[in-house]
């Protein structure tokens, strides 16, 4: 199913903090705030480093869930560790968040900055 981003406001060329939800083969979910740029009426970029959960079950899954939210404690809960299995939905989006979409994985490339450390 195609959608409109910017039918919930989304620009291309504009990056949005957000917080992706994913899930494992042992159906443990894990959410982790990560920056998408929209890249077009139906694409999304992100970069998502190697050895993070969130990665790991995106490459295994080809999916996950963007989440949508203005919720400052939110963001800081999924930073520090992984949210309790309270927060999500039976869908893996979040409770709290705002809005969501799911994503299907078109493609993954490896990248690295010349600012990367």
């Amino acid at each position: 199913m195609e959608i409109d981003l910017a039918s919930i406001g989304m620009e291309k060329g504009r990056q949005y903090e957000t917080i992706i939800t994913t899930v494992n083969n042992e159906n443990l979910k894990n959410a982790a705030p990560i920056g998408v740029l929209c890249s077009g009426n139906d694409i999304i970029l992100n970069r998502i480093f190697k050895g993070s959960h969130t990665l790991d079950n995106i490459i295994v899954q080809r999916e996950f869930i963007v989440n949508i939210t203005h919720d400052p404690e939110l963001f800081t809960k999924s930073t520090l560790g992984n949210l309790p299995p309270e927060c999500f939905n039976e869908n893996n989006s979040l409770k709290d968040a705002e809005a969501y979409f799911k994503c299907e994985v078109i493609s993954l490339k490896e990248a690295v900055k010349q600012s990367d450390p």
